[in-house]
């Protein structure tokens, strides 16, 4: 009897040996996975900072030429064809800056839910 509850005991020690490497492997993928995950959420991170850097610098631009957008107008004759081509460049120029604005608004938007995702995958 002692003998055969011996036999029973190691049949099960070694179900239990096969299943915990099974689970040791699914935790290797899993841990595989989140490194994945990792430096993807790395590297987009990095992307957003520089579009943001860039955003920034093309938000500075356009609110100089909108200055000197408007230092033009108030000195200038209105009249004049010159001020004419000048006025008409301001507007596109406005209308640039809009869109771009509005495009970076839309990024920042995305990397922020982005940065939310990888914040909740990193915990």
């Amino acid at each position: 009897q002692v003998s055969r509850v011996c036999d029973q005991v190691s049949r099960v020690c070694d179900q239990v040996s096969k299943v915990c490497d099974q689970v040791s492997r699914v935790c290797d993928q899993v841990s595989s996975v989140f490194d994945l995950v990792s430096k993807v959420c790395d590297h987009v991170s990095s992307v957003c900072d520089q579009v943001s850097s860039v955003c920034d610098q093309v938000s500075s631009v356009c609110d100089q030429v909108s200055r000197v957008c408007d230092q033009v107008s108030r000195v200038c004759d209105q009249d004049s064809r010159m001020c004419d081509q000048v006025s008409r460049v301001c507007d596109q120029v406005s209308r640039v800056c809009d869109q771009v604005s509005r495009v970076c608004d839309q990024v920042s938007r995305v990397c922020d839910q982005v940065s939310k995702v990888c914040d909740q995958v990193s915990r």
